[in-house]
């Protein structure tokens, strides 16, 4: 090739990089990134942990611990890592970024680095003329599964599938070739990029392993071709064992941080339960779900969710699909490479075969399999983020097959016409771009430092203020993502966060209820915590004092309290009840009910209540314990039908009185296998009265 159509081909292959790029951050290019990737809920999550890698170069922090979730050490692990992220994270922080810019231009990294990886892939191990191997890399980068969900950047690190596939080609390459040099150092490149990519996001490195794995065990159901793979890897496996023993050795060092973060919480959390996986598996028309502000097939799909709303919803993780034109390509491509192409037979398979394992039917999933077998399968709860993953061989395999039947009858021209329609029906009207960069920093600036005296803060009023009447994922979500973020910003340690998973103990969410402080102070009394101030973070005003923003109800007595949807009872119920239904409430492992007398002169009451339980064989009943204040009072044996239980407390000086109902051992009906219901179930509560007792009355 002489050096002018090589020139031609590089400004070729910059301009489509730039045109993907536009394609893909248009709001943000567009408003010079007054607009980010992200919402302010989960995008400042992820911005928090970029942070907190920021401060970790900066030598302020441990890599492993956050400064959110204090004290608690190895919070890190409670989400993904971030690490590649956060690498360059901090390389655009010391070049003077903000940290939502610096955010933003992460993202563009790694599309940049899915475009480049895609791209050299295509040409130099797959073999694919500069056209289609422009188009492939173009397709990856533009996908439009990716576009939606990122929203949730650590999906980007799908992005990392094509690089770590070139390397692990090289690697194969060299051992063919019999460098062990050359296989060893291309080896070390792939181990060490996989081990720093799962602990920067593990879905989609997880998701890659796996695919792997069916595409192993799909060779033997692709005839002579993979009985020859077999036998030639068994071949190089054997003749360059040295070169293996040493990439396994590098293998098990690289992936040292990686467990010792992530199997210690994974064995406290238990990872996911399969009923909060089962809501996330697909549908059988998810695939086909591109949402309803594709440039293309958005209105038919705004037409489809008003008949059908469950199949095809507008928003959320099912909107995952990948664009019909691209489906037909591949349906076509996989039937001309199977007979032209041999060596993709397993590919081929391997897809079909994930895509078949994720739908959901009815309820019922051959992904059940997977859960209770494959090791990490736990750990994925949004299963049908898996289609963005295999959008990729998807791309891959259509072109691969596109190619070779267009070469084979020499068309020209509808090539070109075929290739910008898998273009365009990737793109989106809509925008992922929801952060508002500069309300964000201007909150950030307007912050005060904090008093000297404070070592550590609890974020106790969120930025939306005081009102009780604010949606539930607000009430959860928005003073802690704040608090993560301030923390790390500010390398101020706090006790808020929120995760993937949390501490178990962490009960930090609705700051407009009366028990917030008191639970914030339980917590700092719990773990010794000096010098732990208030935030507000709506008036933007620190506080050396812990104080509730609500005041406590007050209890009337020799009243019967409902406590079922909307009665008043509720009122008096912690923040560790399950929501409320028609006939009452389910308390967690660990309720709380405040008990507030109307006026000081009783200092005895008998506490009387209506509840039930939820127990398992081969106990008939469930055994619960009563604390008053931390003081033991009583020791139920509640059946699962509802009965009359009761224990006298006494409130010290006047006091609000904390009593505390502990199940021991409770269990979710999900793991008893009685319902999807994963919620665990301690006491079942409908009514409770409180009467004053007089002193010669007490026990």
């Amino acid at each position: 090739m002489n050096t002018e159509n090589v020139a031609v081909r590089r400004v070729l292959w910059a301009i489509a990089l730039v045109l993907s790029l536009m394609l893909v951050f248009q709001d943000q290019i567009a408003t010079g990134f007054a607009v980010t990737t992200g919402d302010r809920l989960d995008g400042i999550i992820q911005i928090s942990i970029l942070e907190h890698w920021n401060n970790v170069y900066r030598g302020l922090s441990d890599w492993d611990t956050t400064n959110y979730f204090f004290p608690y050490d190895s919070t890190l692990a409670y989400n993904d890592g971030y690490f590649l992220f956060g690498l360059w994270h901090a390389l655009f922080r010391a070049a003077g970024a903000d940290p939502f810019l610096s955010a933003e231009l992460v993202n563009f990294v790694f599309r940049i680095i899915g475009f480049s990886a895609t791209f050299v892939l295509s040409r130099q191990v797959l073999r694919l003329e500069f056209g289609w191997a422009l188009l492939t890399a173009v397709l990856f980068t533009v996908s439009s599964g990716t576009f939606l969900q990122s929203g949730h950047a650590q999906i980007l690190t799908v992005s990392l599938v094509p690089l770590f596939v070139w390397l692990a080609a090289r690697m194969v390459s060299g051992l063919a070739m019999d460098s062990r040099a050359a296989a060893l150092g291309w080896g070390t490149a792939a181990v060490v990029l996989y081990a720093a990519w799962l602990l920067t996001a593990f879905y989609t490195a997880w998701f890659l392993a796996f695919y792997t794995l069916l595409c192993l065990i799909a060779l033997p159901f692709t005839g002579q071709v993979g009985r020859s793979i077999g036998y030639r890897g068994l071949l190089l496996a054997r003749r360059h064992a040295l070169v293996l023993v040493l990439l396994l050795g590098v293998t098990a060092i690289s992936l040292i941080p990686f467990l010792e973060l992530y199997l210690p919480r994974a064995a406290e959390t238990g990872m996911h339960d399969y009923s909060q996986v089962s809501p996330y598996l697909g549908a059988p028309f998810t695939l086909f779900n591109v949402g309803p502000d594709n440039l293309l097939y958005g209105g038919i799909f705004q037409k489809v969710n008003a008949d059908y709303p469950d199949i095809f919803p507008l928003r959320g993780e099912h909107v995952v699909g990948i664009p019909p034109v691209l489906l037909i390509c591949f349906v076509s491509s996989a039937i001309w490479c199977w007979k032209h192409v041999p060596v993709l037979r397993a590919p081929i398979i391997a897809v079909v075969l994930f895509w078949a394992l994720t739908v959901n039917i009815g309820g019922s999933s051959l992904w059940i399999w997977i859960y209770q077998t494959v090791p990490g399968a736990k750990a994925t709860r949004a299963v049908v983020r898996s289609y963005i993953f295999l959008a990729g061989p998807v791309a891959v395999i259509a072109i691969i097959g596109l190619a070779g039947m267009f070469r084979m009858r020499g068309h020209v021209l509808l090539p070109v016409g075929l290739g910008m329609l898998l273009v365009i029906e990737q793109l989106n009207t809509g925008s992922v771009a929801l952060l508002d960069r500069m309300e964000e920093k201007r909150r950030l600036a307007a912050l005060p430092p904090p008093p000297a005296e404070c070592l550590a803060f609890a974020a106790m009023v969120s930025r939306e203020g005081k009102s009780p009447d604010q949606p539930d994922l607000l009430k959860q979500y928005s003073h802690n993502v704040d608090a993560m973020l301030i923390g790390e910003v500010i390398d101020l340690e706090t006790i808020n966060g929120v995760s993937t998973f949390n501490p178990p103990d962490w009960n930090f969410n609705d700051p407009t209820r009366f028990d917030y402080a008191l639970r914030v102070k339980d917590y700092a009394d719990k773990y010794d915590i000096e010098g732990l101030c208030g935030l507000d973070i709506a008036a933007l005003r620190w506080d050396q004092e812990i104080n509730s923003s609500a005041p406590m109800p007050s209890m009337p007595l020799a009243q019967p309290m409902e406590v079922g949807t909307g009665k008043q009872g509720s009122l008096a119920l912690g923040s560790d009840w399950w929501p409320n239904e028609s006939w009452g409430t389910w308390g967690r492992a660990h309720a709380t009910l405040w008990i507030m007398p109307p006026a000081p002169g009783n200092d005895a009451f008998r506490l009387t209540v209506v509840a039930q339980a939820f127990p398992h064989a081969p106990a008939p009943s469930q055994r619960v314990k009563v604390f008053a204040d931390g003081e033991l009072v009583a020791t139920w044996n509640v059946l699962p039908t509802p009965a009359e239980f009761s224990a006298v407390l006494q409130r010290p000086k006047g006091q609000a009185i904390k009593v505390e109902f502990v199940a021991e051992d409770p269990v979710s009906p999900s793991l008893l296998g009685t319902s999807l219901d994963s919620r665990v179930l301690g006491l079942g509560l409908m009514e409770y009265r409180l009467d004053p007792l007089s002193r010669d009355k007490l026990p």
